[in-house]
């Protein structure tokens, strides 16, 4: 490609209703294509492989994960539980995968307030979402 903004400049120019040259997109697979991706091209990255101008980053998963198996009376057959305490089990392709709030059965705001919410402010947390941030940019990207 021989353009002349990078694709960050391309991306904030378009969001700023200033000219630029080429529509910014961002898109991610489900881990079924991305194994079709990494078969047919050899790489798992579909930032490089695509050439995509905004490079997707989210905060990382806790060094210590809490245990909220108590709040799912299904956690044996679920999939896997994230960070939220949320239950997925995954379904029969692809990315569908069904949701179970360890929630359901609230119906008290002290239920809410007494919920382990995970810390998202750690500060260890955030210099990984730097870190890659200042990578992207370093790239060119968004």
């Amino acid at each position: 490609m021989n353009n002349k903004m990078s694709h960050r400049e391309n991306l904030l120019a378009a969001m700023r209703r200033r000219p630029f040259e080429r529509i910014p997109f961002q898109f991610s697979l489900c881990e079924e294509l991305l194994d079709k991706l990494e078969r047919l091209y050899g790489t798992r990255d579909v930032v490089q492989a695509f050439d995509m101008p905004v490079q997707y980053v989210e905060l990382p998963p806790p060094a210590v994960m809490p245990d909220y198996r108590a709040y799912h009376t299904n956690a044996d057959e679920l999939s896997f539980i994230d960070e939220w305490g949320v239950g997925h089990k995954r379904g029969s392709m692809g990315h569908f995968t069904h949701f179970y709030s360890p929630m359901a059965g609230y119906d008290s705001p002290e239920q809410v307030w007494a919920y382990p919410f995970p810390d998202v402010l750690s500060g260890d947390r955030w210099s990984v979402v730097r870190a890659k941030t200042e990578k992207a940019h370093a790239q060119g990207r968004a």
